[in-house]
């Protein structure tokens, strides 16, 4: 600053200037550093463009997605994982290496299931496939199929209330526990956990076969030449 004395009015206010401006493109130290790099180097005006935006949104997706993704298996293993996972909710996805996930999924469908129970929950088989026969009831005929979406509950639970047929005082008796005051609850709790099994089955599929970063990978493409 002190060599500017001898310069000229004009010519000091012009070097006054470029020093200013050698000061701010000069990146400071510390955590800021990084990102006066990144927006000086996407424009003039050191603001991203919208290209930057899409890209860096491209990639967190990406690596989000990347982090909820199995590794991909052969179909037949993916539907065999999906069968377990069906027959034991959780398990598929223990056995896929996603143990955090399939535990949680076991606690929870299990304990909603057994909720189920304690309430006096039963399944109750369709009568009647025959649309036109008056005892034909879809509702009861939904219900059932949704139940059996927890496998080794909707088997067992099967297999004891035929075992009780024949003792109207037995717990798993049908009969018995149609005639319990919160038996519709019950069937709700199983409902809601056979339906949640059969989502977790059928996303556990989507996972081992890479159809869920395909597809996540197809939108971010698609966001992407909108932007564009």
């Amino acid at each position: 600053m002190r060599q500017l004395r001898f310069l000229g009015p004009r010519r000091r206010k012009e070097c006054s200037r470029e020093e200013k401006r050698g000061q701010r493109e000069e990146p400071t130290a510390g955590p800021a550093a990084p990102l006066q790099l990144t927006l000086k180097g996407a424009g003039r005006d050191l603001a991203p463009s919208s290209d930057a935006f899409v890209s860096g949104a491209f990639l967190f997706r990406k690596a989000n997605v990347t982090q909820q993704t199995l590794t991909k298996k052969p179909v037949h293993i993916a539907i065999g994982l999906s069968i377990i996972n069906w027959l034991v909710p959780g398990l598929g996805y223990i056995l896929a290496k996603d143990t955090a996930r399939g535990v949680t999924l076991f606690v929870i469908i299990n304990a909603v299931f057994a909720i189920g129970l304690l309430y006096g929950g039963y399944i109750m088989a369709p009568t009647t496939l025959q649309v036109r026969d008056p005892n034909f009831n879809l509702v009861g005929l939904l219900t059932w199929f949704v139940q059996a979406f927890h496998g080794a509950g909707w088997l067992g639970l099967q297999w004891l209330e035929s075992v009780s047929a024949g003792n109207d005082d037995a717990y798993f008796n049908l009969n018995h526990l149609a005639r319990r005051t919160y038996s519709d609850i019950g069937s709700l709790h199983l409902l809601i956990a056979g339906g949640v099994n059969y989502f977790a089955s059928a996303h556990l599929y989507d996972l081992l076969t890479g159809q869920v970063e395909a597809q996540v990978e197809a939108s971010a493409a698609e966001e992407a030449e909108g932007a564009s």
